[in-house]
Protein backbone atom coordinates (compact mmCIF):
# COMPACT_ATOMS: atom_id res chain seq x y z
CA UNK A 1 0.00 0.00 0.00
CA UNK A 2 1.43 3.50 -0.78
CA UNK A 3 1.16 6.22 1.77
CA UNK A 4 1.71 9.75 1.75
CA UNK A 5 2.32 12.58 4.11
CA UNK A 6 1.05 15.56 3.63
CA UNK A 7 1.60 18.73 5.65
CA UNK A 8 -0.02 21.49 5.29
CA UNK A 9 -3.51 19.81 4.42
CA UNK A 10 -5.77 21.90 5.67
CA UNK A 11 -6.13 24.17 2.82
CA UNK A 12 -4.66 25.07 -0.37
CA UNK A 13 -2.16 23.02 -3.04
CA UNK A 14 -1.99 20.42 -0.02
CA UNK A 15 -5.56 20.09 0.67
CA UNK A 16 -6.11 19.22 -3.19
CA UNK A 17 -2.76 16.69 -3.29
CA UNK A 18 -4.19 15.11 -0.02
CA UNK A 19 -7.57 15.01 -2.31
CA UNK A 20 -5.75 13.85 -5.84
CA UNK A 21 -4.25 10.94 -3.46
CA UNK A 22 -6.51 9.60 -1.73
CA UNK A 23 -8.97 9.35 -5.19
CA UNK A 24 -5.68 7.08 -6.28
CA UNK A 25 -6.05 4.84 -3.41
CA UNK A 26 -3.08 6.05 -1.56
CA UNK A 27 -3.45 6.03 2.38
CA UNK A 28 -2.53 9.93 3.55
CA UNK A 29 -1.23 10.98 6.80
CA UNK A 30 -2.13 14.70 6.97
CA UNK A 31 -0.77 17.36 9.45
CA UNK A 32 -1.54 21.15 9.41
CA UNK A 33 -0.55 24.27 11.49
CA UNK A 34 -3.77 25.93 11.23
CA UNK A 35 -3.45 26.33 15.33
CA UNK A 36 -0.67 28.04 15.50
CA UNK A 37 -2.49 31.07 12.70
CA UNK A 38 -6.02 30.53 14.37
CA UNK A 39 -6.00 34.27 16.89
CA UNK A 40 -8.22 32.22 18.84
CA UNK A 41 -5.78 29.54 19.75
CA UNK A 42 -3.55 29.33 22.95
CA UNK A 43 -0.84 28.56 20.01
CA UNK A 44 -1.29 31.46 17.92
CA UNK A 45 2.05 33.36 17.01
CA UNK A 46 4.16 30.22 18.38
CA UNK A 47 6.81 30.59 16.15
CA UNK A 48 9.65 28.63 18.12
CA UNK A 49 13.24 27.59 17.33
CA UNK A 50 12.05 24.30 17.29
CA UNK A 51 9.62 25.26 14.36
CA UNK A 52 11.89 27.65 12.33
CA UNK A 53 14.67 24.69 12.65
CA UNK A 54 12.13 22.00 11.46
CA UNK A 55 11.47 23.83 8.51
CA UNK A 56 14.88 24.14 7.23
CA UNK A 57 15.64 20.39 8.35
CA UNK A 58 12.96 19.55 5.89
CA UNK A 59 14.70 21.21 2.73
CA UNK A 60 17.93 19.19 3.82
CA UNK A 61 15.36 15.54 4.01
CA UNK A 62 13.88 16.05 0.88
CA UNK A 63 17.03 16.82 -0.89
CA UNK A 64 18.64 13.94 0.90
CA UNK A 65 15.96 11.61 0.87
CA UNK A 66 15.14 12.04 -3.30
CA UNK A 67 19.22 11.06 -3.73
CA UNK A 68 18.77 7.97 -1.55
CA UNK A 69 15.46 6.50 -3.11
CA UNK A 70 16.24 7.79 -6.82
CA UNK A 71 16.20 3.89 -7.88
CA UNK A 72 13.12 3.10 -5.71
CA UNK A 73 9.31 3.71 -6.91
CA UNK A 74 9.37 6.18 -4.00
CA UNK A 75 8.82 10.41 -4.80
CA UNK A 76 9.75 12.83 -2.42
CA UNK A 77 8.62 16.34 -2.86
CA UNK A 78 8.53 19.63 -0.63
CA UNK A 79 5.86 21.54 -2.02
CA UNK A 80 6.58 25.92 -1.36
CA UNK A 81 8.90 24.62 1.99
CA UNK A 82 9.65 28.46 3.31
CA UNK A 83 8.33 31.61 4.58
CA UNK A 84 5.35 32.60 2.66
CA UNK A 85 2.78 35.70 2.73
CA UNK A 86 -0.09 34.05 5.26
CA UNK A 87 -1.85 34.61 8.40
CA UNK A 88 0.61 32.46 10.25
CA UNK A 89 3.69 34.23 7.58
CA UNK A 90 2.66 37.36 7.56
CA UNK A 91 3.01 40.38 5.23
CA UNK A 92 6.24 40.64 5.98
CA UNK A 93 7.30 36.87 4.20
CA UNK A 94 8.95 37.28 1.00
CA UNK A 95 6.85 34.90 -0.92
CA UNK A 96 3.44 34.90 -1.97
CA UNK A 97 0.58 31.98 -1.98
Amino acid sequence: MAIALITGANKGIGLETTRQLAQQGIHVLIGSLTDQSNPESPYYGVNTAGYNSSKTAINALTVQLSKQLTSTNIKVNSACPGWVQTNMGSAAAPRTV
